[in-house]
């Protein structure tokens, strides 16, 4: 060693063993992991005390450091958080279903006895949980604490005579919640939790390491196993440790009694001291009924709804040029959407008015027929004595266009939606054309009247036979007629006939006591005339004629007689007619009936009556023949 090493060593000896013992300290993990976790906790608070930089850059790695815990070690977690979660979770049902009991409450109860609320205030619950209370009956006979991994009984309270071994029968729970667990749970994570033993309900309430089990007899509600749920949660919360270490020995486990009678204490009273329990069925009953009402009154609204709305869904797809593709009501007014042609009428004006619907469509071209003639005539303008109509994709111009006309039809037509072609036809006559046609060609008589409808004439009114009969074959050839008609049409020589015969029939002859004429030779002439008339125009209409002359007589002389005398009388009138021109071949005497049966002198009935005929060959009379053969 030369002397300026041992002038170094003497300088820097002390520095260079400290820098060694630092430099070796370092090299050391442990040494280092040692000093960082001396300063680590002040080093934190210090850091996050000035900012947020820390919280941040620990964020995601304490985030996936728990994710990956939860999927290497669920069960450990979950039975850690065991006693917190339980609680939390009950709290938040407990909260909600407060809000359910007070509503409850304020609708029962003013409908009670004043008893049964003077009962519910001093047990200190709202009325509707106490009446909830009070509706079942049950009791906890026996509870077992079983511890979970051995199967082993750790405590057990009873308040009646206990089985003989409760060590086997906690073995028995034990191997039925196993078997359940190896049987039908597929991963073996099954638990029973309820079973039913004749009159007895067995019931399993689960924790991370230990496991309570009652007998109850009765119905218990289902609030009952929340309590059951939360005693548990209380043992593993305080006697955790305890649990863990039980290895069958029962010493020290008396700490948990009290908590596991608390158990036996959860049971509802005799049915004898709920009788007064009785009126919440007539308030249940009330509530329904209410409920009922309700629930119909929102069914017949909500149906009347979907009524309006189906109305005015029908109303707006009958409309042409309108395709409506949704609806729906909002505060009562039914919005319709879809499109809508310019063209097409808006329907549902009064409800529009009114502010019941609203009409929201955007604009489109229909190709309806009613829409595309319409468009076609907003654009073409016909004049008056033309016609637009379509018929496929045509659009048909009937009338007599000019040719002005024309020109625009064949330049604006094929550019409208709809319309793929033109045609020009002449149009059909109308019913003015057809009726002066038919009185062109039929040389229409004063006496009868035309009138065309449909394009069937119908003539009323009279003309003569011959004109009648001839009309079919005049009015063949004009245009647009469709039918005649002449049931209402009546012969010139038919109204003359019946005109000359009610004169005839009113122009009797009288006769005196025996067979003598009182009547002047007026009278007769008169007669005549009016039989010769009738005779002459029936011939002209090619009827025979014929006239009948009969006898009466006043009865008061014997029947033999009399019908002599009203046969002679008959004969007598004859006889005077032929004498004034009347042709005797028309003429035929007949002896009416007499009188009456009472013989009275009366010189009105002492007469001869004058009737008259007209048949044509088939023998049909001429009242018959007031319709064409």
């Amino acid at each position: 060693m030369s002397q300026i090493d041992d002038i170094k060593d003497l300088l820097f000896g002390h520095e260079k063993k400290a820098l060694d013992a630092l430099t070796r300290r370092l090299d050391t993990p442990e040494s280092r992991a040692a000093d960082v976790a001396d300063v680590l906790p002040q080093s934190v608070r210090r850091s996050h005390a000035r900012d947020t930089s820390l919280a941040d850059a620990m964020a995601a790695p304490v985030t996936d450091s728990i994710r990956l815990a939860v999927r290497k070690h669920p069960k450990a977690i979950a039975d850690s958080l065991f006693p917190i979660i339980g609680p939390a979770i009950r709290k938040a049902i407990a909260e909600a279903l407060k809000g359910l009991i007070q509503s409850i409450n304020e609708t029962l109860d003013t409908r009670l006895s004043p008893s049964m609320r003077f009962k519910a205030w001093r047990a200190g619950v709202p009325l509707p949980e106490y009446i909830v209370q009070r509706s079942l009956l049950y009791q906890v006979e026996q509870v077992f604490l079983i511890h979970r991994e051995t199967g082993m009984l750790i405590r057990h309270a009873s308040d009646v005579p206990a089985a003989k071994d409760q060590d086997a029968v906690s073995a028995m729970f034990t191997a039925i919640q196993d078997f359940v667990k190896d049987s039908f749970a597929q991963d073996g994570s099954g638990a029973l939790e309820t079973a039913d033993m004749g009159e007895y309900t067995l019931w399993a309430v689960h924790g991370p390491a230990a496991m309570l089990t009652c007998l109850i007899r009765g119905t218990p509600p289902r609030a009952l196993r929340n309590e059951l749920a939360e005693i548990l949660e209380n043992i593993h919360r305080d006697y955790s440790e305890l649990l863990l270490d039980f290895a069958g020995d029962t010493d020290g486990t008396e700490v948990l009694q009290p908590d596991i009678e608390r158990c036996l204490q959860m049971e509802k009273v005799a049915p004898e001291e709920r009788r007064g329990a009785g009126v919440p069925g007539a308030a249940l009953w009330l509530l329904l009924a209410v409920a009922a009402v309700v629930i119909g009154y929102l069914a017949v609204t909500d149906w009347n709804e979907r009524r309006e709305m189906e109305r005015v869904r029908q109303v707006l797809q009958a409309q042409p040029g309108i395709m409506p593709f949704e609806l729906e009501r909002d505060d009562g007014v039914i919005t319709a959407r879809g499109l809508r042609d310019p063209l097409a009428e808006l329907p549902l004006a009064d409800e529009v008015a009114a502010g019941r619907v609203r009409l929201a469509f955007a604009p489109f071209h229909s190709l309806e027929p009613a829409i595309v003639e319409r468009r076609a005539r907003a654009a073409l303008s016909p004049p008056d004595d033309v016609s637009l109509s379509l018929e496929g994709a045509t659009l048909v111009v009937s009338g007599t266009p000019d040719a002005s006309f024309r020109q625009r039809v064949q330049t604006l037509a094929p550019v409208l939606a709809g319309v793929e072609a033109v045609e020009f036809r002449q149009a059909p006559p109308t019913d003015d054309d057809i009726l002066r046609a038919a009185r062109e060609a039929a040389g229409q008589p004063d006496t009868a009247q035309m009138t065309v409808a449909g394009g069937v004439l119908t003539v009323t009114g009279s003309a003569p036979a011959a004109w009648r009969d001839s009309l079919e074959d005049k009015l063949a050839n004009v245009p647009g007629l469709n039918g005649i008609r002449t049931d209402g049409l009546q012969t010139l020589e038919a109204v003359r006939l019946r005109q000359l015969a009610d004169e005839i029939a009113s122009l009797p002859l009288y006769f005196s006591r025996d067979n003598v004429l009182v009547e002047e030779q007026a009278a007769v002439e008169t007669l005549a005339n009016r039989i010769q008339a009738f005779i002459q125009v029936a011939l002209a209409a090619d009827l025979k004629p014929a006239v009948v002359l009969t006898g009466y007589t006043d009865g008061s002389g014997e029947s033999g007689l009399n019908e002599t005398l009203r046969r002679s009388r008959a004969t007598t009138a004859r006889d005077a007619l032929v004498a004034m021109g009347v042709a005797e071949r028309f003429i035929a005497v007949d002896a009416g009936p007499p009188a009456g049966g009472e013989r009275v002198v009366d010189l009105a009935l002492r007469r001869v009556a004058a009737s008259v005929a007209a048949v044509d060959d088939a023998g049909r009379d001429w009242t018959d023949r007031q319709q064409k053969p």
